[in-house]
């Protein structure tokens, strides 16, 4: 299983900030965010297998959510990583549940965008639909209506286009392994919340994300110790719709955690 990634380390002694993005992304989603992190953290944004550069995929492996969240440690500590800052998106949200529950001291502070946490009948109903419909469908005719499923308004296009555009780049081989694997765990999340740091988790939903915001709403307030931010006129994926607001949002639940030392750093 082959994990690419990208290493900025600007400010040599600086804590570290890991981006991992959703399924079809890659390193390129945190653009925006690598910016305006790079002068407070190291930082290491990876790709998925099979997504962006990672040319390994899990298409031969049948991997699990943990072998994924495995491979990310053993890169991790191949940099010598012992503790970072996680920002994760949509499925990447998993993989960190993942590596919380396989190797907790290697999370400080997380930020969840796009959380998939709980899933109604109804969203589980699409996806089992969708299992179906891709063994029907041209390959990329399905990739736009799981993407149209998942960021239905007008607003959402560019969020949406982005993500049509980079599942082409998976090959109908990975994107079918890797939305098999997402439809197994899909409730991951649910099983294991309580891994996840308490007093140090801020999970960022878009009021708009209709598939999986009112499950995150249900498990954080059952949740003392994980913090809720809803941004308004936004869907799933708020890091790319708004990118700006979401940064700084970010970065101020990791300065009053602790993980930033006040805004002396910040741009």
């Amino acid at each position: 299983m082959q994990i690419e990634a990208t290493v900025i380390e600007a400010c040599p002694h600086a804590p570290w900030l890991v981006f991992i993005h959703g399924f079809g992304g890659n390193r390129a989603t945190w653009r925006r965010q690598i910016s305006r992190f790079r002068r407070q953290y190291r930082i290491l944004a990876l790709d998925l297998p099979g997504h962006g550069e990672s040319q390994h995929g899990i298409s031969q492996e049948n991997a699990s959510l943990e072998q994924v969240a495995a491979a990310i440690l053993k890169l991790l500590h191949s940099h010598g990583i012992t503790q970072a800052d996680f920002i994760c998106l949509s499925l990447g949200t998993m993989v960190l549940c993942a590596i919380c529950h396989l190797e907790p001291q290697m999370v400080r502070c997380a930020v969840l965008c796009g959380a998939i946490m709980k899933v109604g009948w109804f969203s589980q109903l699409q996806l089992w639909v969708g299992g179906i419909l891709k063994y029907l469908l041209p390959y990329r005719a399905m990739m736009r209506l799981f993407a149209t499923a998942l960021m239905p308004l007008p607003s959402h296009r560019v969020p949406r286009e982005y993500l049509v555009r980079e599942c082409g780049k998976l090959g109908q081989r990975e994107f079918h392994c890797w939305y098999r694997l997402f439809c197994r765990e899909i409730h991951y999340i649910s099983r294991n919340a309580g891994d996840l740091p308490a007093g140090r988790t801020l999970v960022i939903m878009g009021a708009q994300d209709y598939a999986f915001g009112r499950g995150a709403r249900l498990v954080c307030s059952q949740l003392p110790g994980v913090r809720l931010q809803v941004m308004e006129h936004c869907g799933h994926v708020c890091n790319l719709q708004r990118p700006g607001e979401f940064s700084e949002l970010a970065r101020s639940f990791f300065e009053q955690a602790g993980a930033l030392q006040g805004g002396a750093n910040a741009e």
